[in-house]
């Protein structure tokens, strides 16, 4: 039985972060993207991405900035030999694969800064279109408009910065 997939079909989520911090009187908003990994052909892959944005009091509009894994599961495996432990393949291609967005992460976690979530992460799908421009680093503005819906629903506060 052959299926055809089409470009509408969800064929994985992301996630998106929104956290806040103050410094003296600047308000800053960091918005994180982070979508999967996809495979969309044989021979095709998107690798894992991460859209970050840090907006502020002096600067309320930036443009995204996309990050990209510098490789994938598939590529991962093709140099390992069969005697490799699967547990360090499985460590390995972890950490080869989230190392991109670990500066990132322990900024936000990182006390010191004084992060704060902005209500709760968000999951929204992704589509076959979606991972297509995403693989050629075009900014994926369809999943932004389900996170602002979402984030509509969710009762986030209307604007990014605090008026």
């Amino acid at each position: 039985m052959t299926t055809t997939a089409t470009a509408t079909e969800v064929i994985g989520h992301a996630l998106y972060i929104e956290a806040e911090r103050y410094s003296g009187t600047t308000q800053y908003i960091t918005q994180i993207l982070v979508t999967p990994e996809t495979v969309l052909s044989t021979d095709v892959t998107a690798n894992m991405a991460m859209y970050r944005r840090r907006l502020s009091t002096h600067e309320p509009r930036k443009t995204w900035r996309h990050y990209s894994s510098p490789t994938n599961v598939k590529r991962a495996h093709e140099g390992m030999s069969s005697l490799t432990v699967p547990s360090l393949i499985k460590e390995s291609v972890c950490d080869d694969m989230l190392n991109f967005i670990k500066s990132t992460l322990t900024t936000l976690t990182d006390p010191a800064n004084s992060y704060r979530l902005v209500k709760q992460p968000i999951v929204v799908e992704v589509t076959r279109a979606d991972m297509s421009d995403i693989r050629l680093g075009k900014t994926p503005y369809k999943i932004f408009g389900r996170v602002w819906k979402s984030r509509k629903k969710l009762g986030f506060p209307e604007g990014f910065l605090a008026s």
